[in-house]
């Protein structure tokens, strides 16, 4: 049975259930603006539970596409947060079965070792697949109050809803699940799905499926994109926040990549970076040449020979490896690591105008990307061996082109057609 509110605020007097006690506030429920200013500049303020995109007592929301690791990040924030703050913390999960959760955070039979305060919940198995009613609620709130839970993570929106572009049913969840925050003082991390969208546009609030009621409910919303530019590369940006400064907008987001680390698979943290530069359309031979670039550097491969190798100048050589930056996934277990690569610089095929070495790059630049087509299909069994682009010879093919397009038939009609007549005077 769920407590009464007499009961609870009892319960919370005494300690235990959250992470701080609400009792110190009690008395100042009702009192001036102005003291109510002062007293909570004597008080402490809420912690910052993860990367200043979630704090204490707030309602945050993650949202991103289908397959970009939104269950993973959910499982890691929570797990961070039960560990450092020594807090039951749980993990409503409506989206996997235990069979496929012991898959992501095992190897060869090694279970992923998870703080002790960290539970996950399946209430799926309980009350069967989606729609769910007001018992899912009972019963979330029912494990809150027998875990005495500070924070609880629901994975996801539209498996415990199943419509999350059905307005009345995300209002009547969400405002529930308000009610259950409020009552017990809890941290909330809602994880949902995005709306379709250019890949190449940045993430914003209206990429959030049913973003006006979320939006408003919810004080912190960040979302997870994929990098155009290197597919197997994702980056964290910050969306929304009442309480704390933007620390993770477009101008500074968080590079992350998908790897094995402890026997589960868990984000890579990486530097910031512009989320302009992350979505930017490259070319596909560009990106080959990057990454031959890269693993002949690694190599030990000296510049020239690389330059001679992939048919550039030694100056665009120097820019494809101070581009991007080689991230290792941390990877004890797996004898293959996975390297990542991100944007750190500006865009490479932005090049001075008063440059020829730099104009020569942007010229085989150009022609690779037109021979890309008829060079792909021989290209993807070994990326490293690259043709190298050939420098056009402008000084006899374009004189013997202009001679042979002025001496055409269709040139000198032309000519003759448009030539001005000349009408004689008529004597009178």
């Amino acid at each position: 049975m769920i407590p009464t509110s007499d009961n609870l605020w009892q319960k919370m007097a005494d300690g235990g259930m959250t992470f701080r006690s609400r009792s110190p506030e009690l008395p100042y429920m009702n009192i001036p603006a102005g003291n109510a200013v002062d007293v909570g500049l004597m008080l402490h303020d809420s912690p910052d539970l993860w990367r200043g995109l979630w704090r204490e007592g707030e309602m945050a929301c993650l949202f991103a596409d289908t397959n970009l690791g939104k269950s993973i990040l959910a499982v890691q924030m929570g797990n961070d947060v039960a560990h450092r703050f020594k807090r039951n913390v749980l993990y409503f999960d409506f989206e996997h079965s235990i069979a496929q959760f012991a898959r992501r955070y095992s190897i060869n039979k090694k279970p992923f070792k998870f703080s002790p305060y960290f539970r996950r919940v399946n209430l799926r198995e309980i009350y069967g697949p989606a729609p769910f009613g007001k018992e899912v609620v009972d019963g979330i709130e029912r494990m809150v109050v027998d875990n005495r839970a500070a924070a609880i993570v629901i994975d996801n929106l539209t498996s415990v809803i199943g419509d999350v572009s059905n307005p009345r049913l995300v209002r009547r969840f969400i405002e529930q699940i308000s009610v259950i925050k409020a009552r017990y003082d809890l941290s909330i991390l809602i994880v949902t799905h995005s709306k379709r969208h250019n890949a190449f546009a940045p993430l914003g609030v209206n990429h959030l499926a049913c973003a006006p009621i979320l939006s408003a409910f919810c004080d912190s919303i960040f979302a997870i994109g994929r990098s155009t530019v290197n597919p197997q590369a994702h980056y964290i940006k910050q969306i929304k926040s009442r309480t704390t400064e933007f620390r993770h907008g477009a101008d500074s987001v968080i590079q992350a990549s998908i790897g094995w680390h402890d026997f589960g698979l868990t984000f890579a943290i990486g530097d910031e970076a512009k989320e302009s530069i992350l979505i930017d359309r490259i070319s596909p031979i560009l990106w080959r040449q990057l990454q031959s670039a890269q693993a002949m550097s690694k190599s030990g491969v000296p510049i020239r020979q690389i330059a001679s190798t992939l048919g550039i100048s030694k100056s665009s050589v120097h820019r494809l490896l101070h581009r991007y930056d080689v991230i290792t996934v941390p990877d004890a277990e797996e004898p293959e690591k996975e390297e990542k690569f991100f944007l750190k610089s500006p865009l490479f095929t932005k090049f001075p105008q008063n440059n020829p070495t730099e104009k020569g790059a942007k010229k085989e630049i150009k022609n690779g990307v037109e021979q890309s087509s008829q060079r792909q299909d021989d290209e993807a069994d070994n990326p490293t061996n690259l043709v190298p682009l050939d420098e056009p010879d402008l000084s006899q093919s374009t004189a013997e082109s202009i001679e042979g397009t002025a001496s055409s038939p269709a040139i000198q009609h032309r000519n003759t057609k448009h030539k001005p007549k000349h009408r004689s005077k008529r004597r009178h």
